[in-house]
């Protein structure tokens, strides 16, 4: 139930309070118990709430020479309020860019590997030390004319292949290519005037 509000002496309605001052002085407490009269007496009328407001268009209702009072916000606040929104938008957007990138890193992604087939690493920094410790074995075993499948990596379905010397250099040198290809690609969304809200789901976004 809303209680019934009231404006003393012209100020601001709020709910009556527990103690009102008669005009002979005397103080009456308990406001279950006042009386419209003495409500009257001790200087309270009853007054409306607070009318309904459009946020986006106007500012809170105020109280002003003993009435409610709402004021349209000027083209000046608005265009401020619009650019503080799209500030907060693009900041969001910006933010959510790089935890997509981070995600899709993260997950790694497959490679045929001419030879062999499909290795689909993760992305994971231990899994890029791994790599690259796999690209400089490999580089020494071409060098010394070995051709078996001896490097040994554990995919991101926690599946063992063994490659050649080759097939790692070249599983590497694809990984480094499309790991510079996130990062292009991250950098090409954050650029953009608007970033665009599908950027996690719109796969033309990535490599």
């Amino acid at each position: 139930m809303t209680e019934t509000l009231y404006s003393h002496h012209g100020g601001k309605p709020d709910e009556i309070p527990n103690a009102i001052r008669m005009p002979d002085g005397f103080v009456r407490t308990n406001r279950d118990t006042f009386t419209p009269e003495e409500i009257a007496d001790a200087g309270y009328v009853e007054a409306s709430s607070a009318p309904d407001y459009d946020p986006a268009a106007q500012h809170p209702p105020f109280w002003q020479d003993g009435e409610w009072a709402v004021n349209d916000k000027t083209t000046a606040e608005l265009e401020a309020e619009e650019q503080a929104a799209h500030a907060g938008e693009r900041a969001s957007r910006t933010e959510g860019v790089n935890r997509e990138h981070a995600r899709r890193i993260l997950e790694g992604r497959s490679f045929d590997v001419p030879g062999y087939g499909p290795v689909a690493p993760d992305g994971s920094a231990a899994t890029q030390i791994v790599l690259l410790a796999q690209k400089d074995t490999a580089r020494d075993l071409i060098a010394a004319g070995v051709t078996d499948p001896i490097l040994m990596l554990t995919d991101n379905a926690n599946v063992d292949h063994y490659l050649t010397p080759e097939q790692m250099s070249f599983l590497v040198d694809e990984g480094k290519k499309w790991m510079q290809a996130m990062h292009a690609a991250k950098r090409q969304l954050k650029t953009m005037e608007d970033i665009p809200a599908d950027y996690a789901s719109n796969e033309s976004y990535w490599p």
